[in-house]
């Protein structure tokens, strides 16, 4: 992901045009100043952010066919791929290692890894630790983390085995966590530095 973000996104991208929401081991949760990603690469570098995108992205061209997508693409025209290049497109779509649009959306609430709240058209939800089906998460409850700095707070049901007996156990958990130990968190309660260690 620090080869991603380092070597592509801060490479192609000016820092004032794109801000990290959220990165786990496997994602990368962004905002940035325009429409898509390739609307907001740095003009100069638009031939080679084309020429580079079949390695961290699914090829939208064949080889054989690159180098028309490249120019096509970096003139700002419409890219019509051949039935090779949808054939290479859809092979890379399965390909690990490549980067795949996850989520589009306008917003996003991240208070940790694997607890967030995106929202858009669709939500899409994660809250590491908590049972989505039985507590109503909703944005602002993530919104309210932030603003009164106190955790929110949820409740798991379930089936455990002791002995021979199986038991049914019902549990609330501090499952919002305004505590973030991988970076100091501003006094804004929202951006976020290196840790000086």
């Amino acid at each position: 992901m620090l080869q991603f973000h380092y070597d592509f996104v801060d490479k192609f991208v000016s820092r004032d045009d794109y801000q990290l929401c959220e990165m786990d081991t496997d994602s990368l949760y962004m905002a940035h100043s325009d429409n898509s990603l390739e609307e907001v690469v740095k003009p100069h570098l638009l031939q080679r952010f084309y020429r580079e995108y079949p390695q961290w992205f699914p090829a939208r061209s064949c080889d054989a066919h690159h180098e028309e997508f490249v120019s096509a693409c970096s003139r700002g025209e419409a890219w019509n791929p051949r039935p090779c290049c949808k054939e290479r497109s859809t092979f890379d779509k399965r390909t690990p290692g490549l980067f795949k649009i996850e989520f589009v959306g306008d917003g996003m609430v991240a208070l940790c890894s694997k607890t967030y709240f995106a929202f858009g058209e669709q939500n899409k939800i994660s809250c590491k630790g908590l049972n989505k089906n039985l507590n109503d998460i909703e944005k602002h409850k993530y919104l309210n983390v932030l603003k009164y700095r106190r955790n929110g707070r949820g409740l798991n049901k379930g089936f455990r085995s002791c002995g021979n007996a199986v038991l049914t156990y019902e549990q609330e958990r501090a499952s919002l966590s305004f505590l973030y130990i991988k970076r100091r968190v501003c006094e804004d309660g929202v951006s976020t530095e290196p840790l000086l260690v």
